[in-house]
């Protein structure tokens, strides 16, 4: 739960520290205010995201039936999440290296 509450901080403080620089300025280009809208408004959605990965947790301990089931393919969930930590981070580097599969070995 500490997790998520520091998860749900970060969109929060960004959101109040945006409007309240905003608020203290008398006067805006239409430049800033649009830049300005739109920090805010990544904020929300990353919010409403964080928002719906914990109500899809609830569900899940409440009703394991209610979380939908579907094979994943892990390169592709790993490509996901790099993508993320990419846009999120944008000076973080992460190097994915899939490499060669290993070759089946039988066991004796």
């Amino acid at each position: 739960m500490r997790d998520a509450s520091h998860e749900l901080r970060t969109p929060l403080t960004a959101l109040i520290g945006e409007l309240e620089v905003s608020l203290l300025q008398a006067e805006r280009s239409p430049a800033e205010y649009r830049r300005v809208l739109q920090s805010t408004l990544d904020s929300a959605r990353q919010l409403n995201n964080l928002t719906n990965g914990l109500l899809q947790i609830a569900r899940a301990s409440d009703d394991p039936s209610q979380v939908p089931m579907a094979e994943v393919r892990l390169d592709e969930l790993l490509l996901l999440a790099h993508e993320q930590i990419e846009r999120r981070h944008a000076t973080c580097r992460v190097d994915l290296d899939f490499g060669e599969a290993p070759t089946k070995t039988t066991l004796p």
